[in-house]
């Protein structure tokens, strides 16, 4: 198992989430330049610790990220979550809003799966059974959904270090944490409340959630802007590391003033 969370760099803090399937190597880059400004928080999902066979929900997310607050004596933060991790964002924000000093979400959205979502999910997930650890073609198939066709075409070295990593994760964990975000409520609704300064990240060939998904959000929500980016995949903390990094940068100055 990675360690539980990485903790690097001092001053105004941000978190990062990662995302289903990940772990909190999805933000090397943002936690190596941004720890210079801030500090900077990114914990493990419970899929990579031995809590992950246990069943939980995305709420039980958000208390555990309110906990670790708590146990660093950080009284607010901004919170930048991929895919599952925004999934995670928008229910502390809704649950600790006092907490929340800004809110970042990565290739994410408030809407649900469609039913026809949930059952193909399900069901991929679970070729799996009765494996310990993620079988390579598994892992692939896992590639060409979070990366983009230019990424599989122009660095397969960085779908393949993906590969590696997936292989290493307990089959149990991630099917576990599937049933976590698989049948999620709509958010939608609250979205007008959240007045919290928000920006969206999203990859128009995000192929997992299509940006159809999350562009509306900037008219929901009172304090949001969204920054898209052509030829760019779900997995876009990975596959365009200098523009997230510059976007997410750019926001945290706004929020937290320029040093």
């Amino acid at each position: 198992m990675n360690p539980a969370y990485v903790d690097k760099g001092s001053g105004k803090a941000v978190f990062f989430a990662n995302g289903a399937v990940s772990d909190y190597r999805a933000f090397e880059a943002q936690i190596s330049a941004l720890s210079k400004e801030y500090r900077v928080v990114a914990p493990n999902l419970r899929s990579q610790s031995r809590r992950g066979r246990q069943p939980y929900t995305l709420w039980d997310l958000a208390d555990d990220y309110r906990a670790l607050m708590d146990v660093l004596d950080i009284e607010k933060a901004v919170i930048a979550g991929w895919s599952t991790g925004g999934y995670v964002g928008l229910r502390f924000a809704q649950r600790y809003p006092e907490r929340l000093a800004g809110l970042v979400l990565l290739g994410s959205t408030a809407v649900p799966n469609t039913s026809q979502e949930e059952v193909a999910f399900l069901a991929k997930f679970h070729e799996m059974d009765n494996q310990e650890s993620v079988p390579r073609e598994w892992a692939e198939w896992c590639a060409k959904i979070l990366f983009s066709a230019k990424a599989q075409e122009t660095n397969p070295a960085l779908m393949e270090t993906w590969i590696e990593r997936w292989a290493t994760y307990s089959v149990p964990n991630i099917i576990m944490e599937c049933r976590c975000w698989l049948n999620r409520e709509d958010m939608t609704p609250i979205l007008p409340t959240l007045k919290v300064p928000t920006l969206i990240i999203h990859g128009e060939e995000d192929a997992a959630i299509p940006i159809v998904r999350t562009a509306p959000m900037t008219k929901q929500m009172p304090n949001a802007r969204m920054i898209s980016l052509p030829k760019v995949g779900h997995f876009l903390s990975v596959e365009a590391p200098d523009e997230v990094t510059s976007g997410i940068r750019d926001f945290l100055r706004g929020v937290y003033g320029s040093k």
